[in-house]
């Protein structure tokens, strides 16, 4: 039964990332005396120079002539890093929260290509019975799914026929990829091909994404949101989650084959355990992967010229499991509050932004209410 192997598929992506997490990463920010250490894809290259400046993981970081650098065998210089290589960095925040390097050890994979899947292709009009599977892609009534399958993280859902709403949560949605992405090719096998879609059947008040770049955003969450940022802001943990899940399925040759080069490095950085066959595999909570997805949403939506403060809005409306009567009184939940906390810690007070939405606001565009019918 598919509720089975979704229910394994579920795991197994989730655990993916676990390879190329830091074993030194924290639940929280570290204290004050403790170095920040993070790892990823760079996914924007903010200044070059002397000092260059980089963002993964969510942080912006510095390296400098002091910083102790490691460049894998595809990187000769410095000015050969760009977005798309990844990296594992430590050191501490200056005033303005961009982490200044101590360490830096850099990563570029063996380029390649492959045929695109013909399932993984953004859908724009929904006749009726409309629905999308994480494995199959888009059917409609003459087409359907088996019962068991529908639900879940990876099963198959309704679509909303509202062609308006869809095409608008599509754009907010491709406006928080990041660039270096939507510039791939469409035959590199880097590139993930982003989709987004609202679904109905499932009072789930989370996104959703199981590979292949599919995000759903569930109905039961939107009604939720108060605007754009708030939307933003949640469409950007799904960027977020299959970055993170894609750079896990790179080839496992190559990771091994810098494994070596990477267990040498370790010295500079003095992390606990060793590296078995590359990089090493650490048992890092579901938290820890929430927060490294939330500081990349964080970046990725302030890019696009989405409002950062509004992040930790949009996570205490979807708290609680059931939708709250008086949003007002929503207290925050250990999501938005470590949004909060990293955002007063990691950016400008005068980040360009729209005001606080009120509670009760409506979303920005209404869903219609002919819809599915």
């Amino acid at each position: 039964m598919r509720q089975i192997s979704s229910l394994v598929w579920a795991v197994v992506l989730c655990s993916l990332p676990l390879a190329l997490y830091p074993i030194t990463a924290r639940a929280g920010e570290p204290k004050p005396d403790q170095p920040i250490v993070g790892e990823g894809l760079i996914d924007r290259v903010i200044a070059g120079g002397d000092e260059p400046v980089f963002r993964a993981d969510g942080y912006s970081f510095r390296v400098t002539p002091q910083t102790a650098l490691h460049l894998s065998k595809r990187l000769t210089k410095l000015g050969d890093v760009t977005a798309g290589v990844w990296v594992r960095f430590e050191g501490h925040p200056d005033a303005a929260g961009t982490i200044i390097a101590a360490k830096a050890h850099f990563l570029k994979f063996r380029q390649s290509t492959h045929k695109p899947d013909p399932v993984a292709v953004q859908i724009t009009m929904f006749p009726p019975d409309s629905k999308i599977d994480a494995y199959k892609g888009f059917a409609t009534g003459e087409k359907e799914f088996p019962p068991d399958d529908e639900g879940g993280w990876c099963g198959w859902y309704p679509l909303v026929r509202d062609e308006a709403l869809q095409e608008h949560v599509r754009q907010v949605g491709m406006s928080v990829v990041p660039q270096f992405e939507r510039d791939l090719a469409e035959n590199d096998s880097a590139r993930i091909p982003f989709r987004f879609y609202v679904v109905d059947g499932t009072g789930e008040h989370k996104v959703m994404f199981c590979g292949k770049g599919l995000i759903l955003l569930p109905m039961a969450a939107l009604r939720r949101l108060h605007g754009d940022d708030e939307l933003a802001a949640v469409l950007g943990e799904g960027v977020a989650g299959e970055m993170s899940a894609g750079v896990a399925l790179l080839p496992s040759r190559e990771v091994a084959f810098e494994g070596a080069a990477f267990a040498a490095s370790e010295v500079l950085f003095g992390a606990a355990g060793g590296v078995a066959g590359g990089i090493a595999i650490a048992a890092v909570d579901a938290r820890r992967m929430e927060h490294a997805r939330s500081r990349m949403a964080l970046a990725l939506m302030t890019d696009a010229g989405y409002d950062p403060r509004q992040a930790a809005e949009a996570w205490r409306l979807l708290g609680p499991m059931d939708p709250p009567k008086h949003p007002e009184k929503v207290k925050d939940s250990d999501h938005s509050r470590y949004l909060r906390d990293f955002v007063a810690a990691h950016y400008s007070a005068a980040t360009p932004g729209a005001e606080a939405p009120k509670a009760g606001e409506a979303p920005a565009i209404t869903p219609d209410p002919a819809a599915n019918r």
